[in-house]
């Protein structure tokens, strides 16, 4: 238990490292996110200008996920919770099934509570440009196959960072990058 408390201390300490660290030039772009507009859990309109000048983390996951997409979550909620103005955007990778009124209740049984919450959907092709084209995570053939990596975007839109939210190793390597 003491191992698991230590894995979890390490990588909520590298997180905020790495999010006070946002507005550094030290830290590599790695490109912006392009401008998208998706629906969000209360069916309505989210749009990518909104998060402008925030710090926020974005990933995609699926509600109907057996495991690996609570843990991406979990490691996400952990960050927002813990950073003052910290806001995460997870967009589903399963918008067929994934309706705003299936984000809802799916966001409010996890405790993701808005505002620093925005839990979004759409067309399968808009929300496909959305996970590949701005935030540049991989996409397979099925929603099951998405990226469970989170990636971290500063005030100017700018990707500063992105880590496999299953991998201690990767969470080591963005720290010492700091």
């Amino acid at each position: 238990m003491n191992h698991w408390k230590h894995i979890a201390r390490l990588t909520f300490l590298s997180a905020v490292l790495l999010l006070t660290s946002c507005n550094r030039a030290n830290l590599p772009v790695f490109g912006t996110v392009k401008r998208f507009s998706l629906t969000n859990s209360f069916s309505e309109t989210f749009k990518s200008t909104s998060m402008q000048g925030k710090v926020w983390l974005s990933a995609s996951f699926f509600t109907r996920c057996p495991g690996p997409c609570l843990l991406l979550l979990g490691r996400m909620k952990e960050l927002v919770d813990n950073f003052p103005g910290l806001e995460a955007v997870a967009v589903t990778s399963d918008s067929t099934y994934d309706t705003a009124e299936v984000l809802k209740a799916y966001q409010f049984s996890k405790n993701l509570i808005p505002p620093r919450w925005h839990l979004l959907t759409g067309d399968k092709p808009a929300v496909d440009t959305v996970i590949e084209s701005s935030f540049q995570l991989g996409l397979g053939e099925d929603a099951e196959t998405h990226s469970l990596r989170i990636v971290l975007i500063d005030r100017n839109m700018q990707i500063r960072g992105s880590f496999d939210s299953r991998d201690e190793v990767a969470l080591s390597n963005l720290r010492k990058g700091v």
